[in-house]
Formats: C-alpha cells, sequence, structure tokens
C-alpha cells in the first residue's frame, strides 16, 4: 500500500540499503530522542487538540502518528495533508491553542519508514507521564 502512490515496486523503493539507512536513522532518532522528546512534548500538549502535518506524498506519516496518539494515551489528535490545511484548517489557528507537529519536504525516502517513530514517541511519552 506504501507504494501504490509511488508507482515503484517494493524492490526499487525499499531495497536492502534503504532499510538499512531507515534502521539507522532510527537507532539515531531513538538515541536523540532524551533531548528533545520532552520538550516537544510539552509543547504539543497544549488544552486542545493535536494536529500533525504532512505533504500528500507523506499523508501516512501524519496519520500513523494521529492514530498512536489517539490510542496510545487517549488524546485527541488529527492528520492533515499540508495543502489541504492552508486552505481549510488553518482557520482553527485563529479561534483555538492550536499545536501541530508538521512534517516538513515532500521528498519520499526512507522517512517514511522513520518518521513516524517521532508521533509514536509522543504517545508514548504523554501514557507515560500522565
Amino acid at each position: 500500500m506504501l507504494e501504490e502512490p509511488l508507482g515503484t515496486a517494493p524492490d526499487t523503493r525499499f531495497d536492502a540499503g534503504a532499510l538499512r539507512a531507515a534502521s539507522a536513522a532510527t537507532d539515531e532518532l531513538l538515541a536523540a530522542s532524551v533531548d528533545w522528546l520532552a520538550p516537544m512534548a510539552d509543547l504539543l500538549a497544549g488544552p486542545m487538540d493535536t494536529w500533525l502535518l504532512a505533504p500528500v506524498e507523506r499523508a501516512s506519516s501524519a496519520q500513523q502518528s494521529a492514530l498512536m496518539l489517539r490510542e496510545v494515551p487517549r488524546r485527541a489528535a488529527y492528520a492533515s495533508e499540508t495543502g489541504d490545511w492552508s486552505h481549510v484548517e488553518v482557520y482553527l489557528t485563529k479561534t483555538q491553542d492550536y499545536r501541530a507537529l508538521v512534517f516538513a519536504g515532500s521528498a519520499w525516502d526512507v522517512s517514511a519508514l522513520v518518521e513516524p517513530l517521532v508521533g509514536e514517541l509522543v504517545a508514548d511519552h504523554w501514557l507515560r507521564s500522565g
């Protein structure tokens, strides 16, 4: 399913080299999380809901992260595609204490395998601290 929007076969997108790179990036992200996770989780934990925004090519990262925030610490979280957000949901920023995690850029690479970990780590942090 991950490959359908890209129009490429899995063996050309997620070969052994790409999987090794994703594994190394995951290790680095986990190791570095001791420095950034708590402050980021605190910023995202406003009195209202949390939004996760990503370009269409990586909408699955926002959707997976929102799902983890809803399932693990049971907080309201919503995924949105950044183009749609800028036309529809941007108006919510004027009337609420709006907190969002933005998956920047639109190049599809091993990010698809690694970046959802950020939302999963925030979900786990909120579960353990709340």
